[in-house]
């Protein structure tokens, strides 16, 4: 769901002077190497107003972004059990799972981080007291973060389909994902794979030409070339966001098989 902060992106840029800046900054590069001027165009832009505006559009574009994820879910599940699609019933089915939907994203963020975090603070307490063992340290903790983030990553797999499907908790889909998943690490890969494909391509075809649109409209200067940067990066947007909803189509589809398989 990359279009709304896309979208928040450009109302923040409207409301900041930040445009402006990053535009200066690409037709003087030089402005870099000067220290003092370097200096004096990061203090424009770490203003407190700059800050205040960044913590309230993010703030802003994560629960839009999980609700029209939500919605977008309410949409898939609808179809699967051949709810009829309207406005109306999928807001009702979005807004019945919004609140469980943010509980389940917390839960995943405080199982991936929370190790992590552990792991990194126990590296470095290491390091104080070992500190001709930093190399291998932070190798080691690379290492074991990136494991950890992949193995989490696949028990997880099925959390999406089965809280919307199955209308679990966000606990209880959590659990069940686990339970899903074992012994069958092979086909998740296998399926990861297969997305970790098509996102690739996306990102190729769809996603480069998406970005260089957004720059390209924040450093020209003439209204034309705006508004053709704005519609081809609405554009590619749109297309992005097939792009994820069938992603996400085919896991629900394929939770559905492996639930059939047990």
């Amino acid at each position: 769901m990359i279009i709304i902060p896309f979208l928040l992106f450009l109302i923040f840029l409207g409301f900041t002077d930040l445009g402006g800046i990053y535009k200066d900054l690409v037709d003087k590069p030089e402005i870099l190497e000067n220290s003092e001027d370097s200096t004096e165009k990061f203090a424009e832009i770490f203003t407190v107003k700059n800050i205040v505006l960044g913590i309230i559009f993010i703030s802003i574009g994560i629960i839009l972004n999980l609700y029209f994820s939500c919605c977008m879910f309410a949409l898939i599940s609808m179809n699967i059990k051949k709810i009829e699609l309207n406005y109306h019933h999928m807001i009702s089915f979005a807004n019945k799972f919004f609140i469980r939907f943010i509980g389940l994203n917390l839960l995943v963020l405080i199982i991936i981080a929370l190790p992590l975090i552990v792991l990194w603070i126990l590296a470095a307490i290491t390091y104080i007291n070992y500190d001709n063992l930093a190399i291998i340290l932070i190798l080691l903790s690379l290492i074991i973060s990136f494991i950890y983030f992949i193995y989490i990553a696949l028990k997880l797999f099925f959390i999406n389909p089965i809280i919307f499907l199955d209308n679990k908790s966000a606990s209880a889909s959590i659990k069940e994902s686990f339970k899903l998943t074992k012994g069958k690490m092979k086909d998740i890969i296998v399926l990861t794979l297969v997305i970790l494909g098509i996102t690739l391509i996306s990102n190729f075809f769809i996603n480069t030409p998406m970005q260089a649109s957004i720059f390209w409209v924040i450093k020209t200067d003439t209204l034309m070339k705006i508004m053709v940067g704005i519609i081809l990066a609405l554009i590619f947007l749109i297309l992005s966001a097939i792009v994820y909803m069938f992603i996400q189509l085919f896991i629900f589809y394929a939770y559905i098989n492996f639930r059939k398989k047990l």
